[in-house]
């Protein structure tokens, strides 16, 4: 949300709208969650630290 709000920072103000995202990859995937309660993210974030490790070479 961050790197977005950077590029388009007047979208900040919405509350309810729609976005559309074109990916050039074959391998992206996207989540989204509302962001009511905060421990979502950082069990998300906890699980895919553990699956993707950042130093581990794939």
């Amino acid at each position: 949300t961050n790197q977005i709000l950077q590029q388009k920072p007047e979208i900040k103000e919405n509350e309810i709208g729609l976005m559309n995202f074109f990916i050039q990859n074959t391998s992206v995937s996207l989540l989204i969650n509302e962001n009511t309660v905060p421990d979502v993210r950082v069990d998300m974030e906890t699980i895919f630290n553990k699956l993707a490790q950042k130093d581990n070479s794939y």
